[in-house]
């Protein structure tokens, strides 16, 4: 991708992580700490997904966003598990940056719109979903503490997720056409196997 191409989506990030600001000002003033915690919290997992799809784009199956390593799983993940559920709209702010401009630019305003929302849909749902499953698990427990517990993390986020993460691609990238149907099940199991080993 061309670096002004990359420039332009930075700037797109910034604006965006910009507007989120603006959610937190009330009356011309900043109103809680908490309000500004939770914009940092958004505007860096925003960042942090999004670089870590830069990272991940640079090994794709041509033509998709189905690499062989896909850093924002695992990376959205471990920040839900930190921060809790409600920087999902980071995950998605930084999905739609990443992935956005490029499907817009293939597919034109409305197809490559709807791949986008089908794409940050598929970013954000497998990791609430995951975070919630793990919660549920481990009651409150440190994931990292008890292998016990690392292997329920491993099992709800790693293989559970993002096998869901993966179906939901592939049915976006199959509604695009964007992958010939005989290439859809290798592409799946890629999808879902880059997002876990970036889970674990």
């Amino acid at each position: 991708m061309p670096s002004n191409a990359r420039g332009s989506q930075f700037i797109l990030l910034l604006v965006a992580a910009g507007f989120l600001a603006l959610g937190s000002i009330q009356g011309g003033r900043i109103t809680k700490m908490r309000e500004i915690e939770r914009f940092y919290r958004w505007a860096l997992t925003a960042a942090t997904f999004y670089l870590g799809a830069r990272i991940g784009l640079l090994l794709v199956v041509p033509g998709t966003n189905v690499g062989i390593f896909w850093p924002p799983a695992g990376l959205a993940l471990g920040l839900m598990l930190r921060w809790g559920p409600r920087i999902w709209p980071g995950v998605a702010l930084g999905a739609a940056v990443a992935l956005g401009p490029e499907q817009l630019r293939d597919h034109g305003l409305l197809l490559g719109g709807a791949v986008t929302l089908g794409e940050v849909v598929a970013d954000v749902l497998p990791v609430l979903l995951a975070t919630r499953w793990i919660g549920r698990a481990l009651a409150g427990a440190d994931p990292l503490a008890r292998t016990p517990d690392l292997l329920k993390v491993v099992l709800l986020g790693g293989l559970l997720a993002q096998g869901l993460a993966a179906a939901m691609g592939l049915s976006v990238i199959w509604l695009s056409d964007d992958l010939p149907a005989s290439l859809l099940p290798s592409a799946g199991l890629n999808w879902w196997f880059s997002n876990l080993v970036s889970v674990c």
